[in-house]
C-alpha cells in the first residue's frame, strides 16, 4: 500500500511521487464524476481498475500518458473542456482559495465537512480538487453555505 501513497512518496524523494499523486488524485476525482450514475458508469470504471493496475509497477508520467489514449480518458486531468464553466465558476468565483494546495492541504477540510455531512462532506470537497491547478481568480469571493446550513434549508423546505 505504501506504492500508492503520494505523502509518503515525497517525503522518502521518490522519483515518481508526482506521477503517483497525478494518477490517484484523478482516479479519485473520475469516481466522484461517475458517482452521480453508477448504474451506468461503475461498469466502466471496472474496466479501467486493471489497465490502471497494468502500469503500477514503476509508475511514471509517461506510463499515464500511454494509460490516458489507451482508455481514452484524461486520468491526470479530469476536467473535460465541455465542464470549464463548472471549474470557472467554483474556482475563479471562489476565489482560488484552493490554488496549488496538495491532498494532505485537503485532510483537515474533509474531516470538517464529514463532521457534518458524513456521505457528502468528502464529495463536496472532492469538488475543490480541479482548483488546485485552477490560477484564473476573481475580485469577488462568494464564501458558500456550510453544508449544515444548506441541509438545514433543505429539510425545513
Amino acid at each position: 500500500m505504501t506504492k500508492l501513497n503520494a505523502t509518503q512518496a515525497f517525503k522518502k524523494g521518490w522519483s515518481n511521487a508526482t506521477a503517483i499523486e497525478e494518477l490517484l488524485t484523478g482516479i479519485k476525482s473520475i469516481l466522484f464524476d461517475l458517482s452521480y450514475s453508477p448504474i451506468a458508469s461503475f461498469p466502466l470504471f471496472g474496466q479501467i481498475l486493471p489497465v490502471v493496475e497494468s502500469i503500477l509497477p514503476n509508475l511514471n508520467l509517461a506510463k499515464i500518458e500511454t494509460l490516458e489514449k489507451d482508455i481514452g480518458l484524461n486520468v491526470t486531468n479530469a476536467v473535460v473542456p465541455e465542464e470549464l464553466w463548472d471549474v470557472a465558476i467554483r474556482c475563479s468565483d471562489g476565489g482560488n482559495v484552493d490554488y496549488g494546495k496538495s491532498l494532505d492541504d485537503f485532510t483537515s477540510t474533509i474531516l470538517e465537512a464529514e463532521k457534518e455531512s458524513f456521505l457528502a462532506g468528502e464529495v463536496r470537497t472532492a469538488g475543490s480538487l480541479d482548483c488546485t491547478a485552477w490560477n484564473i481568480s476573481s475580485d469577488d469571493r462568494f464564501a458558500g453555505i456550510s453544508l449544515r446550513a444548506y441541509f438545514r434549508s433543505s429539510y425545513e423546505s
